[in-house]
């Protein structure tokens, strides 16, 4: 009975230890990225501000990237580059690397959404599209990203996204309390057993710290995030002769991979 009851108080106080004390991954020195000052100083440290605000409860690693030079047309697969680019240079949240992107290939009016998580995703295909600003019909949602894009209110389309992905990922109040509870539970039965006597110490087991595609980690294929010069320069867009807006209505609606991506983008 003492030792149930030690138990059961270690596991509470391990509840409250792990709620205040959680552990949680540095961050980085920058999360936005502009190649073609398409944002000012000041838009790019609002937006910064905002991701480091919201990372930790998150507890996702949410990036912006502009570039008026992609190195494919290809903008979903540019924007699985990109991140794994940014995972490779150090990037990614917890064990699991998590990163959202927010990938914008101005050159070609296309952007993209794309997930990394070397384990479960937190974010659906669904989550993503939202998140995109498109609908199953493929229309544009009033106040979304892709509807900020379009009217080139760059600074506004990226804060959208970095709010909509927190609040896709972030835990409610009841999920939180369950992994406080599960944590608490677990880490305080293993006090217990310590104390007890009945706990055997097993060696840690190190994860794969970035996942392996098509038998090669990617890493640094264009150093995009450590010891970058960069070079600024403006594109003029040509307007349609109609007055409409310019670029096709292109959608590629998110989809999940073998290689730890969840990605979908569209034009704007």
């Amino acid at each position: 009975m003492k030792k149930l009851f030690a138990f059961f108080v270690l596991s509470l106080l391990t509840v409250f230890l792990l709620a205040g004390c959680k552990a949680k991954t540095p961050a980085l020195e920058n999360y936005v990225f502009d190649t073609g000052d398409y944002l000012t100083a000041q838009e790019e440290q609002e937006i910064q501000n905002r991701i480091l605000e919201v990372r930790d409860k998150a507890q996702s690693d949410l990036v912006v990237y502009f570039t008026d030079r992609p190195a494919s047309d290809d903008y979903i697969k540019e924007a699985k580059r990109i991140n794994n680019d940014f995972i490779g240079s150090g990037g990614g949240y917890g064990n699991d690397h998590h990163s959202v992107l927010f990938y914008v290939d101005m050159a070609n009016r296309h952007f993209a959404v794309d997930q990394y998580s070397d384990g479960k995703g937190k974010l659906s295909s669904d989550d993503i599209d939202s998140i995109i600003g498109i609908t199953a019909e493929n229309e544009t949602i009033s106040g979304s990203v892709r509807d900020y894009m379009s009217q080139e209110r760059y600074k506004t389309a990226s804060l959208q996204f970095v709010n909509d992905a927190y609040k896709k990922m972030k835990p409610g109040f009841f999920g939180s309390i369950w992994g406080w509870l599960t944590s608490g539970l677990a880490g305080g039965g293993a006090l217990s057993g310590i104390l007890i006597g009945k706990h055997k110490r097993q060696p840690a087991t190190p994860k794969t710290s970035y996942r392996k595609q098509n038998g090669t980690i990617p890493l640094r294929a264009q150093d995009h995030f450590v010891g970058t010069t960069r070079e600024v320069r403006h594109i003029e867009r040509q307007q349609p002769s109609d007055g409409g807006k310019s670029g096709e209505n292109e959608v590629t609606h998110a989809s999940s991979g073998s290689d730890g991506h969840t990605t979908g983008g569209a034009s704007f």
